[in-house]
């Protein structure tokens, strides 16, 4: 089964989430993309060139604040897409363990296994502005 890769990125000194068009993945770092000034090419049309926030160095700016969550390819029972950091209710608790899980990656699959059953799943809220929610865990 393929899934497309997608991602969403959190900025957690602005406590929001980047657009799509905000955000770039380079070498496994995030990097704000900013929008260049008005340039005409050689056809006459204008446009505006996407560019990278750069460091005084030239290179790409990582950003320490920007928080990285990759889409796992599954949605939950009403359609919501779930990915890396959400936090998730599934249909039973296991072992004396809540049914309350953080999504994580770990050893190349999404835990818990219990989002492959992804009709009974359903988001509650992610760990970048619900961390309170991690206490039922």
């Amino acid at each position: 089964m393929s899934r497309p890769i997608k991602f969403r990125v959190w900025d957690s000194f602005n406590r929001k989430w980047l657009e799509d068009h905000e955000f770039c993945v380079w070498q496994g770092n995030v990097c704000r993309i900013e929008t260049g000034a008005t340039s005409i090419n050689s056809f006459g049309s204008s446009y505006n060139p996407l560019e990278l926030e750069v460091s005084k160095f030239g290179c790409p700016y990582i950003d320490n604040n920007l928080t990285i969550h990759q889409y796992t390819g599954l949605n939950d029972k009403n359609g919501k897409e779930i990915y890396e950091g959400d936090i998730v209710k599934t249909p039973f608790a296991y072992m004396f363990r809540s049914n309350i899980h953080v999504v994580q990656y770990i050893q190349n699959r999404f835990v818990p296994d219990d989002i492959y059953d992804d009709d009974k799943v359903t988001i509650i809220g992610n760990i970048c502005e619900n961390a309170d929610l991690i206490d039922f865990i």
